[in-house]
């Protein structure tokens, strides 16, 4: 446990006994971890093991993964968007049930396990092939863009509130990652970060925010259309204070500690979820 920074790191061995999988209530209740980082080799993940971790925002889960057990991530409020690994076969149908996930992301595509669709207000990305559609829109979308906007885009997809160069130094241990890995596929930097992009779970929110007409929208357009899909009158502003009892800080402290790097990014995704 690191807590300084609020962090659980769980091997994958312990005076050399492997572990293979957290057993049924592990962690639940604990609200002083606000990261969870789970090692390659860890394949189980039972009942309720992260249930009721009021603080967690972020959790990594190994590419070893291949189940999830029932409501393993219920009541943890702050866990705003989760990850799920191509190594996973089944998922628990409640497994997110009573959860406050908005996105869940999953690495394989949609049919391919057991149990789906779950029980979640979440809305649910899959890992399939890009079709014409969708790849068409993403040449589109990315053909302008700046190496600094194709940046904010993988942090967008990261669900990292930091700069490039802290998400690189913390996940990949250098700034030159990308460039490195762009060098080793024969390709530029910009022609790499894009084609990051264009396989990965953001682009599918630009464009179903591009086929519902709200992509270009400015951030008060998107307020309102956010007004008018929960059936509230009055303005944004008053219902944050008065209906959810929260000032513009508290509401931007929130969406930030979800991990949305813009109040558009969080207004844009609960949009796409409530169509």
């Amino acid at each position: 446990m690191d807590e300084l920074n609020e962090k659980l790191i769980i091997p994958n061995k312990i005076d050399n006994t492997n572990i293979i999988g957290i057993a049924t209530e592990a962690f639940a209740y604990i609200d002083n971890v606000k990261q969870v980082i789970i090692a390659d080799g860890i394949r189980e993940l039972q009942d309720h093991c992260f249930f009721y971790c009021m603080e967690l925002q972020r959790i990594d889960l190994p590419e070893t993964l291949t189940y999830i057990g029932d409501s393993v991530f219920s009541s943890t409020n702050k866990l705003s968007c989760i990850r799920i690994p191509s190594s996973i076969q089944e998922i628990h149908p409640k497994a997110f049930d009573f959860s406050y996930l908005m996105l869940i992301i999953i690495d394989k595509e949609q049919g391919s396990l057991t149990n789906e669709p779950w029980e979640s207000y979440a809305m649910i990305l899959y890992k399939g092939d890009i079709d014409e559609q969708i790849e068409q829109f993403a040449n589109d979308y990315l053909l302008n863009k700046t190496e600094q906007e194709l940046e904010e885009i993988i942090l967008k997809n990261e669900m990292y509130t930091g700069t490039f160069e802290e998400l690189q130094l913390e996940k990949w241990n250098t700034k030159e990652y990308f460039k490195q890995e762009a060098s080793n596929n024969n390709m530029t930097y910009t022609e790499y970060l894009k084609d990051i992009i264009k396989n990965d779970w953001w682009i599918q929110v630009e464009y179903k925010a591009y086929l519902m007409g709200i992509s270009d929208k400015s951030t008060e357009e998107i307020e309102k259309i956010w007004m008018q899909k929960m059936g509230e009158t009055g303005t944004f502003d008053e219902y944050w204070e008065e209906i959810m009892k929260m000032t513009r800080k508290e509401f931007e402290e929130m969406y930030t500690e979800m991990g949305f790097r813009t109040e558009k990014d969080f207004l844009i995704i609960d949009i796409l979820i409530m169509e």
